[in-house]
């Protein structure tokens, strides 16, 4: 939960995934970068590890987040996935087409979280909004 307590979601949220959005990944030429729409029911554990870590390390630093400070496994699951995670994934150029329509843990395929994963955004709501 966080520090403005707990936000519904807004009874009108659409049910299903956003479509997968294809970009080229200009840091690492043949490969393009997959942004898939995650939920915490879709979320793999090893993602998960990945972003909890990635988040601690944020709010370690004081880069971010003021209002929070070191959260759980539980409490960060419930903060982060309250609302919409995109994560980009780096996916070889020629396996675009095959892995466009698939999970993510399908398109991780054989290669590590910490090799595949590229970035992550969360979207919360706001109270009134």
């Amino acid at each position: 939960m966080s520090a403005y307590g707990v936000v519904p979601l807004p009874a009108s949220r659409p049910t299903q995934p956003l479509k997968t959005i294809v970009n080229p990944f200009e840091k690492k030429p043949g490969y393009s970068v997959l942004v898939l729409h995650v939920t915490r029911q879709s979320a793999p554990t090893g993602l998960i590890d990945i972003l909890h870590k990635e988040f601690e390390r944020e709010l370690e630093a004081g880069q971010t987040y003021p209002q929070e400070g070191p959260m759980d496994r539980a409490a960060f699951e419930g903060y982060f996935f309250a609302a919409d995670v995109f994560v980009g994934m780096a996916v070889p150029d020629d396996e675009v087409a095959t892995l466009v329509h698939e999970n993510i843990e399908d398109v991780r395929g054989t290669r590590s979280w910490d090799e595949s994963v590229v970035g992550y955004v969360y979207f919360t709501f706001e109270i009134g909004s």
